[in-house]
Protein backbone atom coordinates (compact mmCIF):
# COMPACT_ATOMS: atom_id res chain seq x y z
CA UNK A 1 0.00 0.00 0.00
CA UNK A 2 1.35 3.51 -1.07
CA UNK A 3 1.62 5.69 2.54
CA UNK A 4 -0.20 9.20 2.28
CA UNK A 5 2.06 12.11 1.25
CA UNK A 6 2.54 14.95 2.97
CA UNK A 7 0.58 16.59 0.67
CA UNK A 8 -2.74 14.89 1.56
CA UNK A 9 -2.45 15.24 4.58
CA UNK A 10 -2.12 19.45 4.81
CA UNK A 11 -4.82 19.24 2.09
CA UNK A 12 -7.16 17.16 4.35
CA UNK A 13 -6.30 19.26 7.32
CA UNK A 14 -7.31 22.68 5.63
CA UNK A 15 -10.53 21.46 4.30
CA UNK A 16 -11.19 19.62 7.25
CA UNK A 17 -10.98 22.75 9.45
CA UNK A 18 -12.84 25.16 6.86
CA UNK A 19 -15.62 22.69 7.02
CA UNK A 20 -15.74 22.78 10.78
CA UNK A 21 -15.85 26.55 10.62
CA UNK A 22 -18.25 26.61 8.21
CA UNK A 23 -20.32 24.11 10.67
CA UNK A 24 -19.42 26.51 13.36
CA UNK A 25 -20.11 30.11 12.09
CA UNK A 26 -22.33 29.55 9.18
CA UNK A 27 -26.39 29.46 9.16
CA UNK A 28 -27.98 26.28 8.79
CA UNK A 29 -27.45 26.31 5.15
CA UNK A 30 -23.96 26.51 5.07
CA UNK A 31 -23.42 23.83 7.94
CA UNK A 32 -24.97 21.03 5.95
CA UNK A 33 -23.09 22.11 3.25
CA UNK A 34 -19.92 21.65 5.48
CA UNK A 35 -21.16 18.55 6.79
CA UNK A 36 -21.83 16.93 3.41
CA UNK A 37 -17.74 18.64 2.75
CA UNK A 38 -16.79 16.91 5.60
CA UNK A 39 -18.14 13.15 4.96
CA UNK A 40 -16.10 13.70 1.38
CA UNK A 41 -13.07 14.79 3.35
CA UNK A 42 -11.92 11.07 3.46
CA UNK A 43 -11.82 10.68 -0.57
CA UNK A 44 -8.96 13.33 -0.01
CA UNK A 45 -6.98 10.86 2.22
CA UNK A 46 -7.54 7.71 0.89
CA UNK A 47 -5.09 5.88 -1.83
CA UNK A 48 -5.71 5.47 -5.22
CA UNK A 49 -5.42 1.69 -4.43
CA UNK A 50 -8.03 2.37 -1.64
CA UNK A 51 -10.68 4.58 -3.61
CA UNK A 52 -10.57 1.73 -6.51
CA UNK A 53 -11.45 -1.11 -4.94
CA UNK A 54 -14.62 -2.75 -4.76
CA UNK A 55 -16.78 -2.54 -1.75
CA UNK A 56 -17.13 -5.07 0.94
CA UNK A 57 -20.55 -6.63 1.54
CA UNK A 58 -19.77 -5.80 5.32
CA UNK A 59 -18.70 -2.36 4.21
CA UNK A 60 -21.76 -1.76 2.59
CA UNK A 61 -24.13 -2.88 5.18
CA UNK A 62 -22.51 -0.47 7.59
CA UNK A 63 -23.20 2.75 5.38
CA UNK A 64 -26.99 1.46 5.18
CA UNK A 65 -27.45 0.72 8.68
CA UNK A 66 -25.86 4.70 9.38
CA UNK A 67 -27.91 6.37 6.87
CA UNK A 68 -31.00 4.67 7.52
CA UNK A 69 -29.81 5.64 11.39
CA UNK A 70 -29.35 9.07 10.53
CA UNK A 71 -32.78 9.29 8.56
CA UNK A 72 -34.86 7.77 11.15
CA UNK A 73 -33.45 10.44 13.89
CA UNK A 74 -33.39 13.39 11.85
CA UNK A 75 -37.15 12.81 11.23
CA UNK A 76 -37.80 11.61 14.72
CA UNK A 77 -36.55 15.02 16.00
CA UNK A 78 -38.30 16.80 13.84
CA UNK A 79 -41.86 14.84 14.60
CA UNK A 80 -41.19 14.32 18.61
CA UNK A 81 -38.67 17.12 19.82
CA UNK A 82 -40.85 20.67 19.83
CA UNK A 83 -38.45 23.33 18.62
CA UNK A 84 -37.78 25.20 21.36
CA UNK A 85 -35.68 22.31 22.53
CA UNK A 86 -33.92 21.48 18.58
CA UNK A 87 -32.50 25.40 18.85
CA UNK A 88 -30.87 24.59 21.72
CA UNK A 89 -29.46 21.85 20.52
CA UNK A 90 -28.34 22.94 17.21
CA UNK A 91 -26.85 26.24 19.12
CA UNK A 92 -24.97 23.38 21.54
CA UNK A 93 -23.49 21.40 19.03
CA UNK A 94 -22.41 24.56 16.89
CA UNK A 95 -20.70 26.19 20.02
CA UNK A 96 -16.97 26.36 19.59
CA UNK A 97 -16.70 24.50 23.31
CA UNK A 98 -18.14 21.56 21.42
CA UNK A 99 -16.70 21.92 17.99
CA UNK A 100 -13.21 23.01 18.66
CA UNK A 101 -12.16 19.39 20.89
CA UNK A 102 -13.96 17.23 18.31
CA UNK A 103 -11.80 19.00 15.03
CA UNK A 104 -8.44 18.50 17.38
CA UNK A 105 -9.71 14.87 17.62
CA UNK A 106 -10.50 14.54 13.76
CA UNK A 107 -7.09 16.30 13.26
CA UNK A 108 -4.98 13.89 15.54
CA UNK A 109 -6.54 11.20 14.50
CA UNK A 110 -5.87 11.97 10.29
CA UNK A 111 -2.00 12.78 11.49
CA UNK A 112 -1.34 9.78 13.15
CA UNK A 113 -2.71 7.45 10.34
CA UNK A 114 -0.56 9.69 7.88
CA UNK A 115 2.40 8.79 10.53
CA UNK A 116 1.81 5.25 10.45
CA UNK A 117 1.31 5.02 6.97
CA UNK A 118 5.06 6.47 6.49
CA UNK A 119 6.60 3.66 9.20
CA UNK A 120 4.77 1.40 7.24
CA UNK A 121 6.57 2.33 4.17
CA UNK A 122 9.97 2.77 5.28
Amino acid sequence: MNPLTSKQLITWLVVTAGAFTLFMFGDDGLASIAMGVLAFTQFIIMTPAERSRPLARRDLLQITVVLLAFIGISLAIGRWIPNDDVEAATRFMRHPAFVIPIWALCAWLGYRRWRLSQKGAA
